[in-house]
């Protein structure tokens, strides 16, 4: 409605003088270079109750099928023409103008002049002249509602992304994908301004769509007869229905439109009412003598609006369009996001050439020239240097060079695969004896020839039913005691044979096995032993086991700071999803050997989206400590802090506080320590098309670096694609240098990041980010397994559950903490 209501104004301020001119933000502000005086304007704004989307096509069904459920007529079809312009997100529901449902209302607009931006301070600070202030903020923040002007009043704004329903793809849990384009201002060494420009993608539900079947689509239901039968069900429906805009849709003439918050606890049959005659009568018998409409499922509870004074059946409603779904997507969503999303760099690369000379609206746009703007719709050509490849090293001193990026581990040994002397292997899957013995054997097998020293062929096997109650607690309980008896040695690791149900088996597993057992464990999916075992498949499965046991797969030839006793530091902190109380978790891990091969671990829960790590100086003394006590009393000379999840608005931030933190650390442990602390982003829209040399995905080659032109202005910062893409558009890593006592020369920093990328130890190729974040950042997002009580969107929408639980935090024990158990 307010960018309804915006058009309106414009045309009234058009009538003053035809170069009054504004850009909207969506909000209360609006740019322009017209010096208008304060300025009141009443205006009539159409509210257009009934929407659709256009009418072009239905959203396409996801390729994958399954459960989509498209045969219930929900989404299927066939994917709509994509026109390059058009007149507006929203068509009405009936294609007659003279039905279309609507009511004025007269909006009051006061027009006044709040403050200046100067734009001049963007360009000094491009050129270097000047540093960034707040001035220079205001100002690439007023260009970028410029950008985004024209755009935004045709198709759905989300932040600096602009999505357009036409071609969006229907996927499971009543949701769709919108594609679109990204843009915004940035401020460039190259002297001059430009424009990020990438693809956009996100999750809406689908419009248009009637609540039941949004609701059935949500909770897995086959029908709404299959709905009722649930327990819970009033519960369960709010879970996924709070919050969801929708319209009735049982009147022609009157429509209402609301968010939908509460529901009611009776049903149509049981809510009973006195209507303007005075007649008692319920909501199914109201339906039936007001609109002629028998109400199919009068049992459900009733939607309220947010008065609580009014009820609605459930049947009678549908959901508005362009919702953003803000929760976490499952399993199979996720795999449809990447599987629609998925684009090769050229394909990619043509998107954006089109949308910035089309629907981005970059040429003939007099807003953009009244704010003396004018944008190429080419690409930049940017200088860039490949970097060199370390060389891998394995066992016997053998070398492989990683200039693609990946490597094979045919005839190459584990440099140091550990021996597992006492184990045990757990089913978690119907299975006899004798086939669980041979998938045993033949793992072991390809585990001995990977480089791991097995001394237990024999070990003892478990069979359980996951079903039992407490049946993983006994199954880990008798695996350590059989374990015991027969090599009279403590239990090393547990490998464990799961299928995918139950839901949470692995979170138990994980959760008892390293918070109450202090036990390492495996895990395998039975599909991929059932048959026959790949030998790709146990090798990969042979690097993570001995990984967790304290072994390496490889080392690089040269880390550029090991002159000198070091330390690399990597941190990230994951968050709740959107809805959830739950705590922050903040994950540090800490080298502990000179190849930068070996972590420790250490989570802490902290407030809810905190993102400072909270901690930080207890944690930085208890790895320093555990340092020494390696290394026979010897302390490190240099620290390396890579810091993951920091956006730069909290830059400074960062260094007030988690810096100083460090710097406590050192004090209290009377150590003159170096330190440089980096900040890693990978969340951006830069994306890189390659000239000349490209991999055989068609993105740039590995070590691909830019320092230059495109960086940002007033900081030391780099570009860095560190690994080869598999497919889609690979994502470059730019790092930020905030804090630099080492002094490490540019290029040598750039090097050690770019071989750190080479020691991911779980995998036979080169990693987006370096060891030690890489690791945080796992860690971080396992830690969640020990949040008690938290729920993610898709276990909350199953169970229902939509009460305040409180969530707490159980901590792996201190043994456990010096492994790297999540690898």
């Amino acid at each position: 409605m307010r960018r309804q209501a915006w058009s309106n104004i414009i045309v009234q301020l058009q009538k003053i003088d035809s170069k009054c001119l504004f850009a909207y933000d969506g909000g209360k502000i609006a740019y322009s270079t017209y010096d208008l005086p304060e300025t009141t304007l009443n205006i009539n704004v159409e509210k257009i109750l009934d929407v659709d989307l256009p009418a072009s096509g239905p959203a396409r069904q996801a390729s994958r099928g399954g459960r989509g459920r498209g045969g219930r007529g929900r989404g299927g079809g066939r994917e709509s023409d994509r026109p390059t312009r058009a007149p507006s997100v929203f068509q009405t529901a009936t294609s007659n103008p003279t039905d279309v449902v609507k009511r004025e209302e007269k909006v009051k607009v006061v027009i006044r002049r709040v403050a200046g931006v100067i734009l001049h301070d963007l360009l000094k600070l491009a050129q270097g002249k000047d540093p960034e202030t707040e001035s220079t903020l205001h100002g690439s923040n007023a260009l970028s509602v410029a950008l985004r002007h024209v755009p935004a009043m045709l198709y759905v704004p989300v932040g600096a992304n602009i999505f357009m329903p036409h071609g969006r793809v229907s996927i499971s849990g009543g949701l769709e994908i919108w594609q679109g384009f990204h843009q915004s201002v940035r401020v460039m060494m190259a002297g001059h301004l430009g424009v990020n420009v990438d693809v956009a993608a996100t999750c809406f539900r689908q419009g248009g769509m009637s609540v039941l079947d949004y609701a059935c689509d949500m909770l897995d239901a086959r029908d709404v007869q299959d709905l009722s039968r649930m327990s819970n069900l009033k519960r369960r429906l709010l879970s996924v229905l709070n919050g969801v805009s929708v319209v009735t849709m049982h009147s022609n003439t009157i429509k209402q439109r609301f968010r939908l918050n509460a529901l009611s606890n009776e049903s149509a049959d049981s809510h009973f009412f006195e209507d303007k005659e005075g007649n008692r009568l319920n909501v199914t018998q109201y339906f039936e003598k007001a609109y002629g409409i028998r109400l199919k499922y009068p049992f459900l509870p009733l939607a309220l609006k947010g008065n609580k004074k009014t009820a609605f059946p459930l049947e009678t409603l549908k959901i508005i369009p362009a919702q953003r779904y803000m929760n976490r997507l499952n399993g199979d969503q996720t795999a449809d996001m990447i599987r629609v999303t998925c684009e090769r760099p050229g394909d990619r690369k043509q998107r954006i050439l089109t949308a910035a000379r089309e629907s981005l609206a970059y040429t003939n746009n007099p807003l953009l020239e009244s704010f003396g703007l004018k944008v190429e719709t080419e690409f930049m050509k940017v200088p860039a240097r490949i970097l060199p490849a370390p060389d891998l090293v394995f066992a016997q001193n053998s070398t492989l060079r990683g200039a693609d990026g990946a490597w094979n581990l045919r005839d190459q040994r584990l440099i140091n695969g550990k021996r597992l002397e006492s184990a045990a292997w757990i089913f978690f899957v119907r299975i006899d004896s004798r086939d669980a013995r041979h998938i045993r054997d033949k793992m072991f097998q390809f585990w001995s020839r990977t480089g791991m020293q097995i001394n237990c062929q024999d070990c003892p096997i478990i069979i359980q039913n996951p079903s039992e109650p407490g049946g993983v607690q006994r199954a880990l309980k008798d695996a350590m005691g059989e374990a015991r008896r027969m090599f009279n040695k403590r239990i090393q690791m547990a490998i464990c044979v799961l299928d995918k149900d139950p839901k949470h088996l692995y979170s138990d597993i994980k959760r008892l096995a390293l918070c109450e057992a202090e036990l390492i464990t495996q895990c395998l999916q039975f599909r991929n032993v059932r048959q026959d075992i790949k030998a790709q498949y146990a090798s990969n499965l042979c690097l993570k086991a001995n990984i967790k046991l304290g072994g390496a797969t490889n080392h690089v030839s040269h880390i550029p700071v090991s002159d000198r006793p070091f330390m690399f530091f990597g941190a990230d902190v994951t968050h709740a999803s959107p809805g959830s109380a739950s705590p922050s978790i903040a994950a540090v891990t800490a080298s502990i050997d000179r190849h930068a091969v070996e972590y420790h671990t250490y989570l802490r829960a902290q407030g809810h989206r905190v993102e400072i790590i909270q901690d930080l100086k207890n944690i930085a003394i208890e790895a320093i400590k555990n340092f020494s006590i390696t290394h026979s009393g010897v302390f490190p000379e240099r620290i390396i802090f890579f810091r993951d999840g920091v956006s730069a608005g909290q830059f400074k931030e960062v260094v007030e506080k988690e810096v100083s933190a460090l710097k406590e650390a050192f004090a209290v442990l009377g150590r003159k320590i170096d330190l440089t602390f980096l900040v890693i982003n990978k969340r951006h829209h830069v994306r890189l098309f390659p000239g000349r040399e490209q991999d055989r995905s068609g993105n740039c080659m590995p070590g691909t670096i830019i320092d230059t032109t495109i960086m940002q202005p007033h900081q030391n910062n780099f570009l860095l694609m560190s690994h080869s893409g598999l497919q889609g558009t690979s994502r470059p890593t730019i790092y930020h240098v905030l804090y630099d006592e080492i002094g490490i020369p540019v290029d040598d920093l750039q090097q050690l990041c770019f071989n750190l990328c080479f020691l991911p130890e779980r995998a036979t190729r080169a990693v987006a980010v370096v060891a030690p974040t890489y690791r945080a950042n796992i860690a971080s997002q396992y830690s969640r397994i020990f949040l008690h009580g938290e729920q993610d969107s898709a276990e909350s929408v199953i169970s229902g559950d939509t009460q305040d639980v409180q969530v707490t935090f159980k901590n792996i024990t201190e043994s456990m903490q010096r492994t790297m158990y999540y690898m």
